[in-house]
């Protein structure tokens, strides 16, 4: 008994630790993602103000087209995984009753 339940808080540390590490990532791109937007709304303005209009506005489209694409891509690709893991549970739920029989 004492061996599962040693084996259980292993893999929960296990779980534990990937999910801070996944968090700890996440909250890094964040952060470089503002560096990244906000470096480039600098460089946008100082085109404007430079007189070099029509560059200042492909910084700023090129910019918010990226991080819009990103935010889309990343909540199109949770939601796959979302339903993966729901296909998953639903698919081990009848196999567990059967295996009881």
């Amino acid at each position: 008994m004492e061996t599962a339940e040693g084996q259980t808080r292993h893999r929960q540390s296990l779980e534990r630790a990937a999910i801070e590490h996944d968090i700890m990532q996440a909250r890094r791109g964040l952060t470089y993602g503002f560096i990244v937007v906000c470096l480039c709304l600098g460089l946008s303005a100082a085109f404007v103000f430079t007189g070099h209009d029509q560059a200042g506005i492909a910084v700023v489209v090129t910019t918010l087209g990226t991080v819009a694409g990103t935010f889309i891509f990343g909540t199109q690709r949770r939601q796959a995984e979302r339903r993966d893991k729901r296909r998953m549970r639903s698919d081990e739920a009848p196999r567990s009753a059967r295996e009881t029989d």
